[in-house]
């Protein structure tokens, strides 16, 4: 740990990183309300505040002896919950414009039926143009966007580097997005 990392802080940190629940306690209690406070002024509902914060914090405990703390803990832990609320946000900004887009569709017709079918074939090209990608590539995909792992999570649990992961999410993205307009351009 660097100098700026306080010596009473240090030794939490490691008594937290051999998995000593009173510095779990004692970080919970000392850093829990600041961070509910700045992710639910973030946030639309304090819901979704108290389930990123307690996701975050099941996080830290289950990643306990990876946790590197170079700049002091309320830093680290700050840090930490405002890219949990962007990912959190983007996620959403994601989810309503899908949403959005699929809501402004002719109204003369029986959106009903329709939407089901448009979101079938959807559904199925993006499974057939997933299914011509490599294996790593597929499930970096489904690992993203599915089960909605970060990009490190991912890196960590394929033993890869998040470059590699960045890399083949960013081809994955490209070719889905080249091969769903050729479609649409068809349709249309």
């Amino acid at each position: 740990m660097s100098g700026t990392v306080k010596i009473e802080e240090a030794e939490w940190i490691l008594r937290f990183r051999t998995g000593d629940a009173d510095a779990f306690e004692w970080l919970y209690n000392r850093y829990a309300k600041e961070m509910m406070d700045f992710a639910a002024g973030k946030l639309v509902s304090l819901e979704e505040a108290r389930d990123i914060i307690h996701d975050l914090l099941v996080e830290l405990w289950s990643k306990r002896a990876q946790v590197q703390v170079d700049q002091s803990l309320r830093a680290y832990l700050m840090q930490a919950v405002r890219f949990r609320v962007i990912d959190h946000l983007r996620r959403n900004m994601l989810h309503d414009s899908y949403k959005s887009a699929y809501n402004t569709s002719d109204n003369d017709v029986d959106n009903s039926t329709s939407q089901v079918i448009a979101y079938k074939d959807l559904d199925n090209a993006v499974t057939a143009e997933l299914d011509r990608m490599p294996p790593r590539a597929r499930e970096i995909y489904r690992l993203s966007r599915q089960q909605h792992m970060s990009i490190n999570e991912i890196a960590s649990t394929l033993n890869i580097s998040s470059q590699t992961v960045k890399n083949q999410l960013t081809t994955v993205l490209k070719q889905l997005r080249f091969s769903l307009k050729k479609m649409l351009f068809f349709l249309f």
